[in-house]
């Protein structure tokens, strides 16, 4: 029977069952991006379908998506975090910014599949910027 500490802890479930372990979080990375790159994922798809479709990706490769509106700023953010401990970006978080909720998703799965390919985030030159994507 687990101990009242390991469950608190979050190590065991109540029934004595390991809980499947996730990435402690380690912190953001931010990916700049330039004209270019705004202009590439401004001319992406806003259909639901393939935005979900990127939804569903990112899921599948482990990611936890967030989605969030940010009123100060008259705009949506996705942000994902991996929580499989044994893949790369494990407990890091990466966003993207977007003037609607599709652009939001589109500016993080294009930051992770075509700026990272898919991989290392912190491979790719980082720095601050916003735009209506971001």
């Amino acid at each position: 029977m687990p101990t009242a500490e390991e469950v608190a802890k979050g190590y065991v479930k109540p029934n004595g069952k390991s809980k499947p372990k996730r990435a402690a979080w380690q912190g953001f990375v931010d990916i700049d991006l330039g004209p270019d790159h705004k202009d590439a994922i401004r001319d992406l798809s806003t259909d639901p379908l393939d935005v979900m479709g990127l939804v569903a990706e990112l899921v599948e490769e482990g990611y936890k998506v967030s989605l969030s509106n940010d009123s100060a700023h008259n705009s949506y953010i996705c942000a994902i975090t991996q929580t499989d401990p044994g893949q790369p970006n494990a407990g890091y978080t990466l966003s993207g910014r977007g003037s609607t909720l599709e652009k939001a998703i589109n500016s993080v799965a294009y930051k992770h599949f075509t700026l990272a390919d898919g991989g290392w985030w912190k491979n790719v030159p980082a720095a601050a910027a916003w735009d209506d994507v971001g």
